[in-house]
């Protein structure tokens, strides 16, 4: 069993940056789905630097589509996790409970660190607390910067959603040494010209950092824990045939977290 992710392969010996072992950042720069075909396909042809190996035991716990997430918005949260500083009972900020951030409220919870999901409306509070979250925070009616600095403050913010303001906003609210990593992307204006305090990075020796999902390898792990864990995903399924359903629903409508195209 196998699996091709988000990241779609790496040249492995001729640049640089594949040389100095960052495969995710190779110069060839290819994106499943995107430089190159299969992201919605039945069958593909993978460079093979992209494919990652899954253990048949996964198909026990998961299924097809709750693999397929963790290969993208899983392998994202984990390796942002896995590579920033903190210690176990560290709090943990999960801004947004989309695709991305309900993954990370779980994985956050399995690692040992205190999870603080923030997001807009009470409605949301329970489903936050279904996935492990120690606290939820409605942004919209409570100040989720004093709360979170009530706590002692976040070592560790992960912004999800795609909105630039939203994620400065958090800012404040990390501790001493505290780091913000967005994996979400804000293409509008605002996004290319966000506006950050420099006396709260330098008095905190804070840190704002980027993040997407890494290479093949990294992925498999991330699917392995994340499958010894118990994480999964999210998911709406549908049929090839209803693609453009899927898709329209992905951008204008309501999609329950991930939509994923079945082929049974």
């Amino acid at each position: 069993l196998v699996g091709v992710g988000w990241n779609g392969g790496y040249c492995a010996l001729f640049c640089d940056e594949c040389r100095e072992g960052r495969y995710e950042w190779c110069s060839t720069e290819k994106i499943t789905g995107a430089t190159h075909d299969g992201g919605h396909a039945e069958y593909i042809f993978a460079p093979f630097s992209s494919v990652l190996s899954i253990a048949e035991e996964a198909l026990e716990t998961h299924t097809y589509a709750e693999l397929a997430p963790i290969m993208c918005a899983g392998a994202t949260m984990y390796e942002t996790l896995r590579t920033t500083k903190w210690s176990p009972g560290d709090v943990l900020v999960i801004q947004g409970l989309g695709g991305l951030g309900h993954l990370g409220v779980q994985y956050g919870r399995k690692l040992g660190l205190k999870v603080v999901a923030v997001s807009s409306g009470s409605a949301k509070a329970h489903f936050a607390k279904q996935l492990g979250a120690d606290l939820y925070i409605d942004a919209s009616s409570t100040d989720a910067v004093q709360t979170i600095r009530s706590l002692g403050g976040a070592k560790l913010i992960i912004a999800t959603a795609p909105s630039a303001p939203a994620m400065i906003s958090l800012l404040p609210a990390l501790s001493k040494e505290g780091i913000m990593a967005q994996v979400g992307a804000d293409f509008s204006p605002a996004g290319h010209k966000m506006e950050v305090s420099n006396p709260l990075l330098v008095n905190n020796r804070a840190t704002v950092m980027g993040w997407t999902c890494g290479a093949s390898k990294a992925t498999e792990n991330c699917v392995r824990f994340s499958v010894m864990a118990g994480i999964k995903p999210i998911v709406e399924t549908f049929p090839l045939a209803s693609f453009p359903e899927a898709y329209d629903k992905l951008l204008y409508g309501s999609p329950n977290l991930r939509c994923v195209i079945t082929f049974d």
